[in-house]
């Protein structure tokens, strides 16, 4: 059974990732696999482990221009007007997948599933984010998601839907110690306009003296203006926009700016977690009680002591005060955040048991598993 996985990977990840590796004289694959073990990705990693386990397997990164253009030099392909559906394609008609698994951008509902049905013997595509209106679901198998609404949206369409969580993407990473971690509470994301409460989170504890230690992207002021009026506003009258957003947007804004480093990607975040003694972790209110999200594996299977918001998805898994912190709001997690920086033993076995409980039931192991079982 060969299996093609076609996944998308942050611009930030691989903008980072060539930045720091020359791959100038490696071939396409000699690429791909170096970029695959950086993006710490459970998709990327999937492929890995079904290499280990003798699967017919490949991935595609059909938006990472580099690693595409090197693949047409190879194949004597054409990679100039719209190349990203176009090369993969290519890649898809001269691998012939038995079972082809999609996790890439929406934009590729529109047609491209049609133009390759006839390439593939089986389509599922994987969504954890929020999906667009009328998101086209015409020749796809299946549907697999850890978000109930969206299984929800892909049954009303009349395709085949099937949950399945994402996954620790490698369960071999070197843990620290709890008490030798040098990193008191990080919180690592995105931000900006549209995470007004995870925003707004964050600056009441740094305004309660908590000294957390942020990674995260969005907070340039461009990502604060989201309406037309207000672009208008800020470019044509910016006295006029300074008074009415003053209290509005940019104190927010600039009281994190100060505490906020770069985002951090792949192996590079994997290293900030495994030094880290605790973790906060905030749903989107898209995935709020329908969804696991990333962070939760990613920091319980390095160890960290996790405070995840109250969740009713994440509660069917994970038990409050065994394996993680779940709290209700701002106040309640000032609260707990000061009770387990008193308590570090106990915070460090917490911390250990959500890592036993991630390598138990959630790697890529066990998620290759289930995928094969759900495909069958």
């Amino acid at each position: 059974m060969k299996i093609l996985l076609h996944d998308y990977l942050y611009s930030g990840l691989t903008k980072e990732f060539y930045s720091n590796h020359n791959v100038k004289n490696l071939s396409y694959d000699e690429i791909k696999e170096k970029l695959t073990e950086y993006s710490y990705q459970w998709l990327p990693y999937f492929y890995l482990e079904g290499k280990e386990k003798g699967f017919e397997i490949d991935i595609v990164y059909s938006e990472d221009f580099l690693l595409q253009q090197k693949w047409c030099v190879e194949n004597n392909i054409d990679c100039t007007a719209d190349w990203d559906e176009k090369v993969a394609i290519e890649q898809i008609k001269k691998f012939s997948p038995d079972i082809y698994f999609f996790a890439g951008n929406f934009k590729y509902y529109k047609s491209f599933f049609k133009k390759i049905r006839d390439h593939v013997g089986f389509i599922a595509c994987w969504i954890s984010a929020s999906i667009p209106n009328n998101l086209n679901l015409e020749n796809i198998d299946l549907m697999i998601s850890d978000n109930e609404k969206i299984l929800n949206y892909a049954k009303a369409m009349g395709c085949r839907a099937v949950k399945m969580l994402s996954s620790l993407p490698n369960p071999s990473t070197s843990i620290n110690t709890y008490k030798n971690r040098s990193k008191e509470l990080v919180f690592t994301g995105s931000l900006g306009r549209q995470f007004k409460k995870r925003n707004a989170i964050l600056k009441y504890l740094i305004e309660n003296n908590i000294g957390v230690e942020i990674y995260g992207m969005g907070l340039g002021e461009d990502s604060l203006i989201t309406t037309p009026i207000e672009v208008v506003l800020r470019r044509m009258f910016p006295k006029v926009y300074q008074k009415l957003y003053d209290n509005k947007i940019i104190p927010l804004a600039n009281s994190l700016k100060s505490n906020v480093n770069p985002p951090i990607f792949g192996e590079d975040m994997m290293d900030v977690l495994s030094r880290t003694k605790m973790i906060l972790n905030m749903h989107s209110d898209y995935d709020l009680n329908y969804a696991v999200n990333m962070r939760v594996f990613e920091a319980l299977g390095s160890g960290c002591l996790l405070f995840t918001e109250q969740n009713r998805e994440v509660e069917k898994y994970f038990k409050n005060a065994e394996h993680l912190i779940y709290y209700s709001d701002k106040k309640d997690l000032l609260k707990k955040i000061n009770f387990y920086k008193r308590n570090k033993n106990l915070a460090g076995q917490i911390g250990k048991n959500g890592q036993k409980e991630i390598l138990n039931n959630h790697t890529v192991s066990k998620r290759i598993g289930e995928f094969i079982s759900i495909v069958n």
